[in-house]
């Protein structure tokens, strides 16, 4: 079964501060992870690194083929499913849940870096309703 993320000798120092020690992990396509470990022990930074929205100080990250450094990560984040309460922090509070849900169409962080179709939005709003929020589509996600 051929590795949909490598992550090898990997490590992440912020400051004087060990976030992450070297570690080595591979999933295959058939397999599914579940990151458990005590508040502040790495887990956001490790999804982090494997997502492509963060680079390790030290080692060698592969995901669905690329390297990390050697790839447009803009692209590849684009075949990547990745939610967190931290990528959330990211967010403006006052975009509408209907530009957040288009803005994975491009794994974005605003919808002005893209442009996005009536047919986007569509799509988006049909995204809300199969989850029954469609309600909140015009929302700021902070108020919802």
């Amino acid at each position: 079964m051929s590795d949909v993320l490598r992550l090898t000798g990997v490590s992440f120092v912020r400051g004087d501060r060990t976030i992450l020690a070297p570690l080595t992990w591979k999933v295959t396509a058939d397999q599914r992870w579940l990151i458990l470990g005590a508040n502040g022990s790495g887990k956001t930074t490790l999804l982090r690194i494997a997502a492509m929205y963060e680079h390790p100080s030290t080692g060698d990250v592969r995901v669905l083929g690329e390297r990390l450094g050697h790839t447009d990560v803009r692209v590849l984040r684009r075949r990547i499913g990745y939610m967190s309460p931290s990528l959330a922090a990211q967010l403006r509070p006052e975009l509408r849940c209907l530009d957040i849900v288009m803005t994975a169409k491009y794994a974005a962080l605003e919808p002005w870096w893209h442009r996005y179709t009536d047919a986007d939005a569509a799509r988006a709003r049909a995204c809300l309703e199969r989850m029954g929020v469609a309600n909140l589509a015009e929302r700021a996600m902070s108020t919802t």
